[in-house]
């Protein structure tokens, strides 16, 4: 998300393609846990990178889920923006 030697549209294909799989495990009768593990993941919680939530990365973060389908997805939209804060 944050590497210079990455070109912008690949960085940001590959967050489209893990919120993807965010909105496909949420509201999945079992993926909403798995749902739930993948943000804190993208956070960094419970990780050796604890302080990963900062600055470039965060935006980047913000900024993918800023683009996706907010009419497609708006519930699960608000719940990553808070989660994400």
């Amino acid at each position: 998300m944050v590497s210079d030697t990455v070109e912008e549209r690949l960085r940001n294909s590959l967050a489209d393609f893990v919120l993807g799989i965010y909105f496909k495990l949420r509201g999945t009768p079992q993926g909403d846990r798995y749902a739930q593990t993948l943000i804190s993941a993208i956070r960094g919680e419970g990780f050796v990178m604890r302080n990963v939530w900062t600055g470039v990365f965060r935006d980047s973060v913000r900024a993918a889920v800023q683009r996706q389908d907010r009419i497609k997805y708006t519930p699960y939209i608000l719940e990553l923006e808070a989660a994400l804060g």
